[in-house]
């Protein structure tokens, strides 16, 4: 040994060595190691190392209860240094293999059990100079290396998280079997085996879940099956990963040896602690609360609270985004303190006292009680439920501060005189119970006595209505009732109701139309709406100027905030958000309704995509109805010029219609007392724009053309805010109100005796249908794909003799999915599947803060159930469905892109880098993820095969036909999984339409709005 080889010998053995478990499992003898990130740091090569010593360490198995220390620190339970836990717990390190258990999605309490076992072959180098000066001479010599492993170990380290039932008895049982499996995996001699019966025990009483370096214990779940792969594993060395890293500092051995990022300075252990003890706290009070939400998932739903247990998930998602931000901010700081731009002081600014008492006194201490109230409640209605009780929630009927006991019971569409509606919320309830308990005593025993009775509660907890007392509601006269649930029950039927489509440019007047058009109806002369109660079917607002020094007033008519469909603070943008209908008897003889469907004005100033969006809503809430007997377009007398959407909006209508409803077509102008009640400068125009139309001859002629004045309504409404005008004013706006009154009712006696009624035909085949047909197929498509690769997956696991099934669930209120906001994650079999919790329209945002243009509407909500013990499913059927399903949505995109203006936007592609998002997200946040994983690579296989048809059709140059393309759709319409999803959309759709119409009492001319306040 020379003079040097016996100084760095000497220099080696005094050298401290670090142990790191090996997070990466890449690194071997002589590989570089960063040890504040605990990666191995790549290079160009490596050193030949020659011999090396194998040593094997002994087996450790533990068997340890959830209730011990040990076991809350999951990363410290199976080895891990407070720098390596801290690196994972702040995601400077992928939480993968042995790491992932961090992300074990429950808490530990008294029914958990682990199992901890470890066996390892250990490698090292012969302490000799010449090993060490190879070593010592890294031909990449700048790096972000501080250390060399010298040393490391490999085999087998797995940790089973077993959950037991909460039965002490089978807890006794179950915990002689995991001794028993103790026992089998440290080899003991004669240790008894693992019976059919101890298995049956754990699969019926038990979950398991594995967290291992080894990739084929990830997705086990039975003991048995651990233990058989364990004894033969000295059969299996070659699947053995690294465990352990033993590491020795660089500089020591290589003077030469410059780190890139000097200074990396080491943290306070003291620190560590701080942070790593924050962050448990905070994830272990978020595992379970999850967990208690899920467990109380469907004994809550079950009984028609989905409403408030949504909220319930949305705070969880709230408290776990605070949580990954702070997570954020404690990285970003660490980074700092290692390259020394910060100090720890900074540190108690993220996890002060203050705002730890703020997220778990006042958040968490909150959630806790409201879940805590709604189990109760849940107990409660279910009591109801037993005595007979139908529990009605009234919010999903759309009741409203503004309406009275006819119209709430109008909207419940309680017609049998045998009703008795017990009317109270929580409030009122917890406030006077006295009052409460002696109104439903009276109830039970009027059904004892009364079996053919039906008791109702409607929960008024949940809607806008301030009800102010507790209240019994009795059901109208039956024979009145019957008839109004027949005409509501037809309410399109051609005899019963007229209908007519309004359409017209942003700010034109539409909503000022419609109600002047229910009030001219109505009443005769302005004196007598004058002197009874105005109809008002939405807010009105402007402004007017009286005197002789134009003295401004703001004039406002019902409450703007109970029309959510208005919004009144965006000029420029269509006040109306959504298609609406206003219902309304002509007078108080005539049975016959007339339905106006008040839409988005065209030419909004968010541009011509929202225009588009307009009508593509617009066409689907046309599709679900039987008929239009007028199309109604609203303009301006003696405008310079139309509109450009003008053209478009007829020329995009006519792409559903046929030729027939050309003469369904009607013009009515606004403010055309200036006009002498003629159309002006705007007819010409019109002229224009309809001989240059190819959709064929639109009639514009006196026959088809209506003159009004809204401002006598104005006027009207001016008068009920006590404003004063002069006798001259008066008599002007008297002449006006006859006028309009006049043409009233010449619009509905042209509409009912010179109109054909124009019936929607489902079955019509055009280009425009076709398209929005498509494009509301597009998610059930996705979905189907997606299970069905999950269900794919079950195929190919002998064991598993089990499947997933879709459940869709019609939402009952205007809803929206963000793409852009993480899904709540539900645990279902062994597959964690992504539950979009419907956003809230209010005031007509979302109640999230992401943008508008990151949301689309949707109208069902997706739940998954797991079916045990089912037939094998037929892995050919499911790989034929893939297949046509793939190239099915090829066929659609192709047609839409060369059909429409979506030739930049892709929905099918789109839709699948989604789902691929979102699974990868499941992948990496929670455990076991090892069926996810593999959907993810079967996700992006079909995205592939996808984009394989998507091309060979663009290079091909093929179009199919309309025809075939309506084949197509019909064929996937009844594919298995579509047509659940398909229905749920049909019933949505129905429910909104229901939900946006307003309906004028025929007895109390009060409207009946049919909305829940938000849109």
């Amino acid at each position: 040994m020379t003079t040097n080889d016996f100084a760095m010998h000497q220099m080696h053995s005094s050298l401290p060595s670090i142990e790191r478990v090996a997070i990466d499992t890449s690194g071997g003898l002589g590989s570089l190691y960063n040890q504040y990130s605990d990666s191995i740091v790549p290079t160009s090569s490596r050193n030949s190392l020659g011999d090396t010593i194998q040593i094997e360490d002994p087996v450790k198995c533990d068997l340890i209860d959830g209730r011990r220390k040990k076991s809350q620190n999951l990363l410290a339970l199976i080895g891990m240094r407070e720098n390596a836990r801290l690196n994972t717990l702040l995601n400077f390190v992928p939480r993968n293999r042995l790491a992932s258990i961090i992300n074990h999605p429950y808490p530990m309490n008294e029914y958990t059990r682990l199992i901890y076992y470890s066996y390892t072959n250990r490698k090292t180098l012969p302490k000799d100079a010449a090993a060490f000066r190879k070593l010592s001479q890294p031909k990449d010599r700048h790096t972000d290396a501080t250390h060399i492993i010298t040393s490391f170990s490999s085999g087998i380290s797995v940790t089973l998280i077993i959950q037991l039932v909460p039965n002490d008895q089978i807890v006794a049982q179950v915990d002689a079997v995991l001794k028993k499996c103790v026992r089998i995996l440290k080899g003991i001699h004669k240790a008894a085996p693992i019976t059919s019966n101890d298995e049956n025990l754990m699969q019926q009483n038990t979950s398991i879940i594995a967290y291992s370096n080894i990739s084929d214990l990830t997705g086990v779940t039975s003991l048995g099956d651990v233990c058989q792969f364990i004894n033969r594993r000295h059969e299996n060395a070659e699947i053995f990963q690294p465990l352990m890293y033993y590491l020795n500092p660089i500089q020591p051995l290589d003077p030469e040896y410059a780190h890139t990022n000097f200074p990396s300075i080491p943290i306070e252990s003291s620190c560590h602690r701080k942070i790593e003890e924050y962050l448990l706290k905070y994830l272990d009070i978020l595992k379970r609360w999850k967990q208690s939400l899920d467990s109380k998932e469907t004994r809550i739903l079950s009984v028609g609270l989905e409403e408030p247990f949504y909220e319930l998930q949305r705070r969880w998602l709230n408290l776990k985004n605070l949580y990954e931000h702070d997570v954020q901010l404690l990285k970003v700081l660490v980074n700092d303190i290692r390259s020394g731009r910060s100090d720890t002081s900074r540190v108690d600014e993220i996890i002060s006292k203050k705002k730890m008492q703020t997220i778990y006194n006042n958040k968490v201490k909150s959630i806790v009680e409201d879940l805590r109230d709604l189990e109760h409640k849940e107990q409660w209605i279910a009591d109801l439920i037993k005595q007979k009780f139908q529990y009605y929630d009234v919010g999903k009927f759309g009741i409203l501060q503004t309406d009275s006991e006819l119209t709430i019971k109008e909207k419940l569409n309680l017609n049998d005189p045998s009703n008795r509606i017990l009317c109270a919320s929580d409030c009122l309830r917890k406030n006077n119970a006295k009052k409460f308990n002696r109104l439903h005593h009276d109830l039970v025993e009027q059904d004892r006595k009364n079996p053919a009775s039906h008791l109702i509660y409607a929960d008024f907890s949940y809607c806008s209505f301030p009800l102010k007392d507790i209240t019994i509601l009795s059901s109208q006269d039956h024979s009145e009732g019957q008839k109004r649930s027949k005409k509501r029950g037809n309410s399109s039927s051609t005899s019963d109701t007229i209908n007519i489509l309004l359409l017209g440019e942003t700010g034109v007047g539409k909503s000022t139309f419609i109600n002047a058009l229910a009030n001219y109806l109505i009443f005769e002369t302005l004196d007598e709406a004058e002197t009874s109660q105005p109809v008002v079917l939405m807010p009105v607002s402007f402004m007017i100027t009286t005197g002789d020094h134009f003295e401004e007033h703001i004039v406002k008519f019902g409450d703007s905030d109970d029309s959510s469909n208005e919004d009144f603070s965006h000029p420029g943008q269509s006040v109306t958000q959504r298609c609406k209908s206003y219902v309304f008897h002509l007078n108080d003889t005539d049975q016959t309704k007339l339905r106006i469907i008040d839409t988005p004005g065209f030419g909004d100033t968010r541009g011509i995509e929202q225009d588009h969006k307009n009508m593509q809503h617009i066409l689907e809430y046309i599709n679900n109805l039987t008929h239009l007997n007028g199309i109604c377009f609203l303009l301006k007398p003696n405008s310079a010029r139309l509109h450009i959407s003008f053209q478009s909006y007829l020329t995009q209508l006519f792409s559903l219609f046929d030729t027939n409803a050309l003469n369904n077509i009607i013009f009515c102008f606004t403010s055309a007392r200036s006009t002498f009640y003629t159309p002006g400068d705007t007819a010409p125009l019109i002229k224009t724009v309809l001989t240059t139309l190819s959709i064929g001859n639109v009639p514009f002629s006196k026959k088809n053309v209506f003159c009004f004045d809204s401002e006598s309504f104005r006027y009207l409404i001016a008068r009920q805010n006590k404003i004063r005008f002069d006798n001259n004013e008066k008599e002007e706006y008297e002449r006006s109100w006859k006028t309009s009154v006049s043409e009233s009712k010449r619009l509905i006696e042209y509409i009912r005796k010179d109109i054909t009624v124009y019936p929607i035909d489902n079955n019509l085949q055009s280009m425009k249908r076709a398209q929005f047909t498509i494009l509301g197929m597009v998610r059930p498509i996705l979905e189907t794909i997606r299970n069905s690769l999950r269900n794919l997956i079950l195929c190919s696991k002998e064991s598993v003799n089990t499947r997933l099934e879709l459940d869709p669930k019609v939402i009952s209120y205007p809803s929206t999915s963000c793409m852009l906001c993480v899904p709540y994650a539900c645990l279902v079999g062994r597959f964690w599947v992504a539950k979009t919790i419907p956003h809230k329209i209010e005031n007509n945002r979302c109640i999230c803060e992401c943008s508008p243009d990151q949301h689309s509407p949707i109208h069902y909500m997706l739940n998954h159930k797991l079916v045990k013990n089912s037939p094998k499913q037929d892995r050919d059927a499911i790989s034929h469905l893939l297949v046509r399903l793939c190239r099915a949505c090829a066929q659609f995109s192709h047609f839409l892109k060369h059909s429409t203006d979506l030739s930049n936007h892709d929905p099918f592609f789109v839709g699948l880098i989604q789902l691929i998002s979102e699974e990868t997200h499941f992948c990496n946040s929670y455990e076991p993820n090892d069926l996810n994983t593999k959907l993810v690579a079967d996700l992006r296989t079909q995205q592939k095969e996808y984009d394989q048809h998507s091309n060979e059709m663009e290079r091909k140059g093929t179009h199919k036909s309309l025809a075939d393309i309506y084949d197509l759709i019909n064929t996937v319409r009844k594919y298995p999984m579509m047509h659940e999803q398909l229905v749920a959309i049909n019933e949505g759709q129905r429910k909104m339409m229901k939900l946006y119409e307003c309906e004028v009492s025929r007895t109390s001319r009060k409207y009946v709005d049919i909305s829940d306040g938000s849109s």
